[in-house]
């Protein structure tokens, strides 16, 4: 969904607080600004509210949908109530906007003038095909209430001295990688951005990766958000239910095991990178230690320990495990070797041990 103004002068582009993107456009004739957010709780959608802040200012937008990863053009046709409906197999989406819109070329566009005091909403909501249209929601409401969500959670944040507000913003970040339904965190928003331009390392990181997000869980818990932490730990137990050797280094949200991965030959992948794709476990390969996420956690059946450290009782890393050769940190597809990171945090154990047996064996600093 794009806006455009004309004339266009100048752009200026800041987040408010919490999860709101704002978007400033100052013209010859005016000052506008667009407002994005995604509101939490039931539902997906994603909200548009053009602003005018002084004069007036003109604006294009056009709304192109294509479904599967751009393949698919979509069937639209307009609801009862005006609305603009994009349906193509199991999937839709509504556009509901006072804007006056017509088809043009495969898209959807409109022109409309925004005043000083004015603002104008666009309100894209997702859901099945099979079923009834998504239920409409004010946005204006929904902006009210997306900045309370944000703001009642994130004011838990003790005060950490100068970087409070940074970090605030960055809980703020990894929350908006959480499941709700289900509590399962995801690594990132995005798939196939390359770890160097031009390389094959293009992973899907909208899953599960169960060494991100026991970071992510680390940093929850060492500021107090236990509540986070718990449902992770509930997700955990259900995915990886069944015989330890069977531990993968990533699932779905909703604790999915089976993961093919699909190449989207069709998308020339950011800066040219391809490959683009989707989903994939790499290769059903298990990678270095998986059960260490549930160690560091605590994952236990009197829940978690105050600092999220407590081991397993009594358990031990499954026989398939237990080999030192492995992949490393890195999501590589080679075969299992010795990885560097591996490698020392052994031998950090095996003189902290050693250490703790004969403090004389403690290293010293050199001459």
């Amino acid at each position: 969904m794009n806006v455009q103004v004309q004339p266009h002068v100048t752009t200026t582009q800041r987040h408010l607080p919490f999860v709101v993107l704002e978007t400033e456009f100052q013209t010859a004739t005016g000052l506008a600004a667009v407002v994005d957010f995604m509101p939490p709780g039931d539902g997906a959608h994603l909200v548009r509210i053009v602003v005018g802040r002084s004069g007036r200012v003109a604006f294009q937008t056009e709304l192109v949908v294509r479904f599967n990863y751009g393949a698919a053009v979509p069937w639209v046709n307009r609801l009862d109530d005006g609305s603009i409906n994009a349906i193509a197999g199991p999937e839709r989406v509504v556009l509901r906007t006072p804007v006056r819109l017509h088809g043009e070329d495969l898209r959807t566009v409109g022109e409309f003038t925004v005043e000083a005091g004015q603002s104008i909403p666009f309100v894209l909501s997702y859901g099945p095909s099979f079923q009834d249209p998504p239920p409409a929601i004010d946005g204006f409401d929904a902006l009210t209430r997306t900045e309370a969500f944000w703001r009642a959670w994130s004011d838990r944040c003790p005060d950490v001295g100068p970087w409070t507000e940074a970090v605030k913003r960055s809980l703020i970040t990894l929350k908006a990688l959480t499941y709700a339904p289900t509590g399962g965190i995801v690594a990132a928003a995005t798939t196939s951005l390359p770890e160097r331009l031009g390389g094959v390392r293009n992973w899907d990181y909208r899953y599960c990766w169960l060494r991100d997000a026991t970071f992510t869980l680390l940093a929850f818990m060492n500021l107090g958000y236990y509540e986070e932490a718990q449902a992770w730990r509930d997700w955990l137990v259900r995915a990886v239910a069944g015989s330890p050797s069977q531990a993968q280094i990533m699932y779905g949200v909703g604790g999915e095991r089976w993961l093919p991965e699909l190449i989207v030959p069709w998308l020339p992948g950011y800066e040219n990178s391809s490959p683009v794709r989707e989903l994939g476990l790499s290769h059903g390969a298990i990678g270095t230690r998986p059960c260490a996420a549930a160690r560091r956690i605590g994952l236990s059946g009197n829940g978690l320990a105050a600092s999220g450290r407590r081991h397993l009782g009594g358990a031990r890393r499954p026989p398939a495990l237990r080999s030192f050769q492995n992949h490393g940190l890195g999501r590589v597809r080679s075969r299992g070797e010795r990885a560097g990171i591996s490698s020392i945090s052994r031998v950090r154990r095996t003189m902290a041990r050693d250490s703790r047996r004969n403090p004389r064996a403690r290293f010293r600093p050199g001459p």
